[in-house]
């Protein structure tokens, strides 16, 4: 009996689906050129910011653009090909690539989420819906397809839970990074700062409605041998060690569009990321060891 089956012609299908839709998304975001200039804009706050005027992205906060064309590049030249190798892997019948593949498809959700809901409206959102949709239904019908009990037998007592559960517990209080621009915000009766053009931080609604507590419940249940919260560590793990790498790329394509980001900002707002990256990769790996026969 299989452990974790090869995927099914449906979710297979709808994996190659949500692939090519983050395909268009990410290449629109990067190379619809269209020409204009920065927008002066009124926030419904009062604010006056400057809009991007140019390209997909032209109706968005000039500041956010290239925040989002860093993960789009991310998306499409790591996460993409990440993806695909790892589906091959599944479809030969490896039991860590299946847990990896569930956390890069995390991480797709994770953006298309944010895509769908946090950018301002564009000639792609018909394709937003749909990679927003596609995501969700396969990430459901992948988790539906594991024998959990059984893939949790599959690992060895040695399995490092204690070290495996503080990195997820730390990771969810990263989230308390938001509470540096909504709680200043709201004493001063104020937009956040980071707010722009919009009218809601829909990152910190993912990140403390589902993203904090996901993490957490996690962290507890697996501290009590939880089969599903064993087979769920990985996962969230990988996605972590992903945004990791999609924090640092926002940054980079900042430097690239000569956007001004301060030391103090770098120090808070990427370089913790980019830590829970580098530690996330090294509890992922300790923890895949301890799993017994990776063949399915």
């Amino acid at each position: 009996m299989t452990h974790c089956p090869r995927l099914s012609h449906t979710v297979l299908i709808l994996s190659l689906l949500t692939t090519l839709l983050a395909i268009i998304v990410t290449v629109g975001g990067l190379f619809w050129h269209t020409p204009g200039e920065s927008v002066p804009f009124q926030t419904v706050y009062g604010e006056k910011i400057e809009l991007y005027g140019r390209g997909l992205y032209r109706y968005d906060w000039a500041f956010k653009v290239p925040i989002q064309q860093g993960t789009d590049a991310v998306i499409l030249f790591i996460v993409v090909p990440l993806f695909l190798t790892l589906l091959f892997l599944v479809q030969r019948g490896s039991l860590r690539a299946s847990l990896l593949l569930t956390g890069t498809l995390a991480v797709f959700l994770y953006n298309a989420t944010s895509t769908v809901f946090g950018i301002a409206f564009n000639p792609l959102f018909p394709v937003y819906i749909g990679y927003f949709s596609l995501t969700l239904f396969t990430l459901i019908l992948l988790l539906r397809e594991f024998d959990i009990d059984r893939i949790a037998q599959r690992f060895s007592p040695a399995i490092p839970l204690q070290g495996t559960a503080a990195f997820l517990i730390v990771a969810a209080l990263s989230t308390t990074v938001w509470l540096f621009e909504i709680v200043p915000a709201l004493l001063s009766g104020r937009a956040p700062a980071t707010l722009g053009s919009y009218t809601t931080e829909v990152t910190a609604v993912l990140d403390w409605g589902i993203v904090a507590p996901l993490f957490l419940w996690t962290a507890i249940s697996l501290l009590r041998r939880h089969p599903f919260a064993m087979v769920l560590a990985p996962t969230l793990t990988f996605f972590m060690v992903i945004v990791g790498v999609i924090v640092l790329g926002q940054r980079l394509m900042q430097a690239a569009q000569e956007e001004t980001v301060t030391l103090a900002e770098t120090g808070l707002y990427v370089l913790p990321f980019l830590l829970l990256s580098g530690a996330g990769a090294i509890c992922l790996m300790r923890y895949l060891r301890e799993l017994r026969h990776d063949s399915i």
